[in-house]
């Protein structure tokens, strides 16, 4: 980043401000910002005029794509010849940073790996997501055109039981029971107090059955654990395990289980679907048992920490190796990889 002496920002938005403040950091000057709202053009943006992108098509600048839409804006960028890197991550830059430097993202065990489990549209997908590490490129991404959490090989179907693990304010429930009804029941874990409050709230409005709602996190045993909270998270979707970096106030939450859970449940479960911002290890080494003799559905997030992306992969196939498996990207940067996984016949 420090070879560039001034770049143009494209994005005008929370992204845009976050990569401000940290181009601002590196001694980075923004010449202008970019935007494809033609209701901001002619106005300015911390200070700086915000421009069509007609402008970068005629000066040629470096830029930086702050946008969540970035393989949309990646791909107009690159039909008209300008040079362009993704930072739409920026808004957590420090949590962020390392999926990109090739001494925490390791290519060559993630391809071996992913070309030992993973073949067709699966295995391309997940190229794409490595060379999008690679060269901070997000044309080479290929985003899923199914529901996230809904492959068509691995869905939730009538009468599952359904573990929501990461729950956060209801998206899945909603999308469960306008798919599936009373008929699925689900089991929700959510230990961030503000989201399970508006999760909460989701339920009794819409007079949702058979939704239960746990204030546990999960964790691979019945432990205390330190917690970042959303109210001191960039978002209320990262909320997660303290890693002792430091960063903002720590409350403590209680966490379990899945085996020690479920044995207690003393009821099948059927699909598990993990999106615990980085504790998808141990969760799915506190779920072994049902792993290994229930054998659910899964749809695992993958993109948390650098090696997880191939790491999980190797993590179920050792814990039962009857699993097979399916990837996919819900998104158009760096977030939301899912792996799918399945024992016998696809859904």
């Amino acid at each position: 980043m420090r070879s560039f002496s001034s770049v143009a920002v494209f994005g005008t938005g929370q992204g845009g401000a976050s990569l401000t403040e940290l181009l601002a950091e590196y001694g980075i000057e923004v010449s202008y910002y970019l935007d494809n709202d033609q209701a901001k053009h002619g106005g300015e943006f911390h200070g700086k005029p915000v421009m069509a992108p007609e402008k970068a098509y005629e000066e040629q600048p470096v830029v930086l794509i702050a946008s969540f839409r970035a393989r949309d804006i990646a791909q107009q960028l690159h039909e008209h010849g300008v040079r362009y890197y993704d930072f739409s991550f920026c808004t957590d830059f420090r949590r962020w940073k390392n999926h990109f430097d090739p001494e925490r993202f390791s290519a060559i065990p993630a391809l071996e790996t992913a070309a030992r489990f993973l073949n067709g549209p699966d295995l391309e997908a997940f190229l794409g997501c490595v060379r999008y590490r690679q060269t901070l490129d997000p044309v080479y991404l290929q985003p899923a055109t199914f529901e996230h959490y809904f492959h068509p090989k691995v869905s939730p179907t009538s009468g599952d039981t359904y573990v929501d693990g990461g729950a956060w304010q209801g998206d899945t429930v909603e999308v469960l029971k306008h798919r599936l009804g009373d008929s699925v029941r689900i089991h929700c874990f959510e230990p961030d107090s503000d989201n399970r409050e508006i999760l909460l709230r989701l339920i009794d409005e819409r007079d949702y059955s058979g939704v239960t709602v746990s204030h546990f996190g999960l964790w691979n045993c019945t432990e205390t654990l330190r917690f970042l909270s959303s109210g001191e998270a960039t978002h209320t979707m990262q909320a997660r395990v303290d890693n002792g970096s430091g960063e903002g106030t720590v409350i403590e939450i209680q966490a379990r289980d899945l085996d020690g859970y479920c044995m207690e449940l003393g009821e099948r479960v059927d699909y598990i679907k993990l999106d615990v911002e980085g504790a998808e290890p141990q969760v799915i080494s506190g779920a072994a048992r049902i792993l290994q003799e229930q054998q659910p559905r899964l749809a695992i997030s993958a993109y948390h920490e650098p090696e997880q992306l191939w790491q999980l992969l190797k993590q179920i196939h050792e814990v039962n190796p009857a699993y097979q498996f399916c990837f996919a990207h819900h998104s158009q940067n760096l977030f939301e990889s899912v792996i799918y996984a399945w024992v016998g016949e696809a859904s």
